[in-house]
């Protein structure tokens, strides 16, 4: 399973995407929205998980972006925040910062289409 990660705080983005790959995931990282965007129309990840607040495009302006598009509209999103949950975003779900380890891994692997296998792969 392809996750996309977009954190503009590295030590965040890098910490999740550790977790997530220890758990079997196969995980792409960002710093900032564009960067994110450009990895996820490349990738084509199962799911992304995103901050809120970012330079440039936020996390609520990806989403926007992503359900637009007919080729990544079907990617659900999971939003991250240490600002409180996303009212109005049509996003996929939730966490708050900080959270567990196994609460990132179980959110993700919920948003996972039922046919998305977990098979270990590296990554950058």
């Amino acid at each position: 399973m392809r996750v996309v990660v977009i954190d503009d705080e590295e030590l965040v983005a890098e910490s999740c995407a550790m977790m997530l790959r220890a758990a079997g995931f196969e995980v792409f990282t960002a710093y900032d929205g564009e960067s994110g965007l450009a990895l996820i129309r490349e990738q084509l990840p199962t799911v992304v998980v995103s901050d809120i607040r970012m330079p440039g495009i936020m996390g609520d302006e990806l989403v926007s972006m992503l359900k637009a598009q007919p080729a990544t509209q079907h990617i659900p999103v999971l939003l991250m925040s240490a600002h409180g949950s996303p009212a109005g975003i049509p996003c996929d779900g939730f966490l708050a910062k900080p959270f567990l380890r196994n609460d990132l891994i179980e959110a993700v692997k919920r948003l996972a289409p039922p046919d998305a296998g977990n098979t270990p792969k590296s990554s950058r």
